[in-house]
């Protein structure tokens, strides 16, 4: 029985599969598709860039058919299976830092005893020296703004890095008594001596945030509280019926069922206690549309693992509610 191979790759590269060269891949949207009855894979990725301050290696993956589907040896390539023959298969880069020079950023001395330096590697690294100890912390995105503070406060030395990310995002990481005892990053952050909270946009149809509260305890800051909210002030509910699915779907994952009883007809809502709207799809990590199979009204649900694995649902709208939802698998 024949499989279907969708290969996408997140950087330009020349892939092979069992030592045959299948083509170049240039873009994350573009994919080679394969099909074969061969069971086992040698997959090889080969890079045609490299950026200035990173090399992308070369690398293979062996692909392997076990329990009627497929699984990868390398976390750098991720398998979701279909369930109907056809498997996409996700390359991420295996890069070197190439830039071996440091430059400074900033330099700046925070109080009598502490010195801070930012530094960027490639990637930004902060360093701290406070009297004869030296400790540094990744950063784990570029900053194109910052702001460094010390602070003392219930008998702790706190340093603060804020500032903006290349895309366009609030960042924060605190150091506590030279440990790292929180990095966030969100649509919007605001600090206080003893609370911090952060909103996370989720660009979703219905326009939700999550709220994330911290509070200074004994250890440093903790989280106190997370919460969903509407960006615009209320929710966006669509009357678009190729739509409303997703929006459900989309309302269950972030577990607001009182939204999602919004797209349900009377009778489901009736039937349906939120334990069993919250649970009977299970833990799924991504939403979307049924692209190997010519079902409509259909969506696909990822779950993950090693492949990642699927299943689809049928949703059967009438007047623009739901009114049946069918398990396809």
């Amino acid at each position: 029985m024949s499989i279907f191979l969708h290969i996408f790759c997140a950087f330009p590269a020349l892939i092979k599969l069992n030592k045959q060269e299948l083509g170049i891949l240039e873009s994350v949207e573009e994919k080679i598709t394969v099909e074969t009855d061969e069971e086992d894979f040698l997959l090889e990725v080969y890079p045609i860039d490299n950026s200035n301050n990173f090399k992308f290696i070369p690398f293979f993956a062996k692909i392997k058919s076990e329990n009627k589907t497929l699984s990868s040896s390398s976390d750098y390539v991720v398998i979701t299976d279909f369930d109907n023959g056809h498997y996409e298969i996700n390359i991420s880069p295996m890069q070197i830092n190439l830039n071996n020079s440091a430059q400074i950023v900033s330099f700046e001395h925070l109080a009598p005893s502490v010195t801070a330096q930012l530094l960027d590697k490639g990637n930004f690294e902060l360093n701290i020296w406070s009297e004869n100890l030296h400790f540094n912390f990744p950063v784990s995105e570029k900053l194109i703004e910052h702001k460094l503070e010390f602070l003392q406060s219930r008998n702790k030395d706190f340093v603060f890095l804020s500032g903006k990310t290349r895309k366009n995002k609030d960042y924060l990481m605190v150091i506590c008594n030279y440990f790292c005892n929180l990095e966030i990053i969100a649509d919007k952050i605001e600090k206080t001596e003893n609370e911090i909270s952060s909103l996370s946009n989720l660009y979703d149809i219905a326009n939700h945030g999550i709220v994330q509260r911290y509070e200074l305890k004994e250890k440093g800051f903790e989280l106190v509280d997370e919460y969903t909210v509407f960006t615009e002030g209320k929710p966006f509910l669509t009357t678009n019926r190729n739509i409303i699915p997703w929006a459900f779907m989309e309302a269950v994952n972030i577990g607001d069922i009182k939204l999602a009883r919004q797209y349900l007809d009377d009778d489901l809502n009736r039937i349906l206690s939120d334990e069993h709207i919250s649970k009977y799809f299970g833990d799924y990590s991504e939403i979307v549309w049924n692209k190997y199979q010519n079902k409509p009204e259909t969506l696909c649900l990822i779950y993950n693992g090693n492949p990642r694995t699927t299943k689809v649902y049928e949703f059967q709208i009438k007047q623009n509610k739901i009114y049946n939802i069918v398990n396809l698998d």
